[in-house]
């Protein structure tokens, strides 16, 4: 037998017994953990809870503690005695009164009882849910009062339905009890401290009933089952409202008070709960903080968890000692193999370097020369629409040149005859000529002066203006007519100004070429916003466009003019998408068309916003 052989059959022997003894040292060790951790994890959730009733009770009894000598002190007040004197069954006086006092001391209500139980004077008088004139004879907290002692007693109210505490104290006069003070304090807003709490809470009341609660589902329900007899008369009373007083859990009446543990019924499923207490001994109430088991189970099952986890990491750490050592043999070899291989590859990638190098210079250098290309392109485009505009140009500076040679020829015979005023107005007159022709030939000058862009914020008023001031020989010869919708006032656009003007010029000039001939021509510029978006649409009353036409009209040197680069409008597609906008061809649908237009052929050039630029940063 061959030693490796050997080495293998150990190997398989001693692997399923190490895996046995791992497996056992893991239950055993599980056991041991889950002991340990049923009695950390009880007593931690045991003191806390302990601390939160206590809290709970001490913040209750607060609550309740300064309002229990306000009947006694209301009893006392001559008003009311006088009221009850008078065997009066309303008190209108005394009512506002003791509204005014329930405000102050913000109580609920405050009303007085005369001896045969009924309401002559309270603070709710004006409401819909008033006590007045209601027969309360019935309340234990009125029939103590009624014997000559001050009462103390919780209830929900009879009109109200909210659950309230009541301070009562008899109203004495010459030795006699001639009637019964009651202050009713609202308990809402304390109950309401305890929804969503952290742990959950039960106040009982000494009649075993859950007078509030952390869960809604076991309000006003019996912590055990309540004798028939006892449940009629609690109900007779109407202390807890309209209810069944069903028992929530299947307790004993010893355990429930005294007992490590309580049964709960929660959504039809019963649940032992640990239970700590307090008692809030003015109110004779217990307040009670409860967890169920299963949160117990929980943090038993996350200490397992650890416990597994960590065996788990004990067993990693062996597993990867074990391995490195196997694997350790192999590095020295690689090692070698790999000095071998980045001594290939180093020389490799500075070959590659130098021609990735050769690369990037070949393009920064193609993108120079295609920015000059591009800016070359532009100004010929720019030339080209002045070329096809100069004889409008012409006509439009030719007008002025006559006017003032007619203007000097009449200044010089005004001269001759002494009339200086005239000559005067005459310079005056040739002084606005010039202004004119000097606007258009600055406005031509800027426009085909070579310029590299600068976008920017611009006005829009400003941009047409300019436009117009540059198309106005050629459209007032070819007598086209053009309407302008400028959109909202003060609209600002991110462009180059002298770029869009050419765009815009490029397309009028199209506009004008492809109406050449009709009787009525027409072009109208119409600006609309949309979601930071500028959106100039350009439409004439030419034949338009065919549909297989208007994507090639775009590619550069296409055109179907006679004449020309066709590079016009894929220049301006380029300046306006370099502008983060667009230049699209679209069909005038039929019902946005002008009764005199047929409109067919509409550019929409789109650029953005102010509004999109402080959006974007």
């Amino acid at each position: 037998m061959s030693e490796d052989t050997a080495v293998a059959i150990t190997q398989s022997t001693e692997l399923p017994r190490f895996w046995f003894w791992l497996a056992l040292l893991w239950v055993v060790g599980l056991v041991i953990v889950s002991l340990m951790a049923y009695r950390v994890a009880e007593q931690d959730i045991l003191s806390e809870m302990e601390g939160e009733a206590l809290m709970m009770a001490d913040r209750l009894d607060k609550y309740l503690r300064p309002y229990q000598n306000i009947a006694e002190s209301v009893a006392e007040l001559n008003s009311v005695r006088q009221a009850l004197s008078r065997n009066a069954l309303q008190t209108p006086s005394l009512s506002r009164f003791l509204q005014r006092m329930a405000v102050n001391l913000n109580a609920e209500f405050i009303y007085v009882i005369n001896n045969q139980g009924r309401v002559i004077a309270t603070s709710n008088s004006a409401t819909a849910d008033t006590l007045m004139a209601n027969d309360l004879s019935f309340r234990p907290y009125f029939q103590q009062a009624a014997a000559g002692q001050t009462a103390r007693y919780f209830a929900y109210g009879m009109n109200t339905g909210r659950p309230g505490y009541f301070f009562a104290a008899p109203v004495m006069q010459q030795g006699d009890v001639v009637g019964v003070a009651v202050v009713k304090l609202a308990l809402t807003q304390a109950f309401r401290q305890l929804e969503g709490h952290k742990a959950g809470f039960l106040i009982v009341g000494y009649d075993g009933v859950i007078i509030a609660a952390s869960d809604a589902e076991w309000r006003r329900r019996t912590l055990y089952p309540m004798p028939d007899r006892q449940r009629h008369v609690l109900i007779q009373a109407q202390r807890y409202g309209i209810t069944s007083l069903s028992a929530v859990g299947n307790n004993q009446p010893a355990t429930a008070f005294e007992g490590a543990y309580i049964y709960l019924n929660k959504r039809g499923l019963t649940q032992r709960y640990l239970v700590r207490r307090a008692v809030v001994r003015e109110a004779g109430w217990h307040v009670m903080a409860v967890s169920p088991l299963s949160k117990l189970y929980q943090q038993i099952l996350l200490f397992c968890f650890y416990y597994t986890l960590f065996i788990g990491v004990l067993l990693l750490l062996w597993m990867y000692w074990r391995k490195r050592a196997e694997v350790q043999k192999h590095v020295e070899g690689m090692n070698q193999e790999l000095e071998r291989r980045v001594t290939e590859l180093t020389a490799e990638l500075v070959q590659s370097n130098d021609e990735l190098q050769e690369l990037v210079d070949h393009y920064r250098r193609s993108q120079r020369e295609l920015q000059e290309t591009q800016g070359q392109l532009i100004q010929a485009a720019k030339l080209a629409v002045l070329g096809e505009m100069s004889a409008g140009i012409n006509h439009e500076l030719n007008q002025p040149l006559l006017a003032l040679q007619t203007y000097v020829e009449n200044s010089q015979r005004l001269m001759t005859k002494g009339k200086t005023e005239l000559v005067d107005n005459n310079l005056a007159q040739m002084h606005q000529i010039l202004q004119t022709m000097q606007g258009i030939v600055s406005r031509l000058k800027v426009f085909s002066r070579r310029t590299p862009p600068e976008p920017r914020m611009t006005d829009w008023q400003e941009i047409i203006n300019g436009v117009m001031l540059i198309m106005n020989p050629l459209l007032k010869k070819s007598a086209i007519r053009v309407d302008i919708d400028p959109g909202p006032a003060g609209l600002q656009v991110y462009a180059e100004p002298v770029q869009i003007q050419q765009v815009l010029v490029n397309l009028l000039t199209n506009a004008a070429e492809a109406m050449q001939g009709q009787s009525q021509a027409n072009i109208r510029i119409r600006v609309t916003t949309e979601a930071g978006l500028a959106h100039i649409r350009v439409r004439d009353s030419g034949p338009g466009i065919a549909a297989d036409l208007r994507e090639k009209i775009f590619e550069p040197f296409y055109t179907t003019k006679s004449s020309g680069l066709g590079i016009g409008l894929a220049l301006s597609r380029r300046i306006v998408e370099t502008l983060g906008g667009s230049l699209l061809l679209e069909e005038a649908p039929e019902e946005e068309s002008e009764p005199d237009s047929a409109a067919k052929t509409v550019f929409v050039l789109t650029l953005p916003t102010a509004e999109q630029r402080r959006e974007n940063g």
